[in-house]
């Protein structure tokens, strides 16, 4: 593993830790089509036994997880798009993406996107915003080209940077 892939790893594993794992029935906020994926992917086995193969076949789960349940799994799924092949890592990644959008993007008109963004926003830190921002950096150097978010984040990390 790169240097920046462990260290963007590490931070957010870090940042994140204090996050709760959500409870059943918590993991998304619309009834979905397919309840059992957030029960038996995202609540049915540890943290670290998520695979990517699992989360690559739903990512559009992610769109619909409540703002608490997201945080969570976000440094396992950004682990895991660091570390997969690269048609997964890069489908699971553009959901991850689509999540952080700013909520005064054009691309972000959705009403109740915008809502959840602003709810994950208000409920992360300086630290995991850097940490999210190390991610994205990693994630931008393996696959130059690829997203939108890296100068909404850039500046994040280093605010972080103040709060480590």
């Amino acid at each position: 593993m790169q240097n920046i892939t462990k260290d963007a790893v590490t931070a957010l594993k870090a940042a994140f830790a204090h996050v709760p794992r959500p409870k059943e029935g918590e993991v998304h906020e619309i009834s979905l089509d397919y309840p059992e994926v957030a029960r038996d992917i995202f609540m049915g086995q540890p943290l670290e036994d998520i695979t990517l193969g699992q989360v690559w076949m739903h990512g559009d789960v992610l769109h619909w997880f409540n703002p608490g349940a997201f945080l969570y799994f976000l440094p396992r799924l950004a682990e895991l798009c660091l570390l997969g092949p690269e048609d997964e890592a890069l489908e699971l990644f553009s959901s991850i993406e689509y999540t952080f959008l700013d909520p005064s993007s054009p691309e972000n008109k959705h009403a109740p996107h915008q809502g959840r963004v602003k709810a994950l926003a208000a409920l992360m830190t300086p630290a995991m915003r850097s940490a999210v921002a190390k991610f994205l950096r990693a994630f931008y150097e393996m696959y130059p080209g690829v997203g939108d978010l890296q100068e909404y984040w850039v500046k994040e990390e280093d605010a972080g940077q103040d709060e480590e």
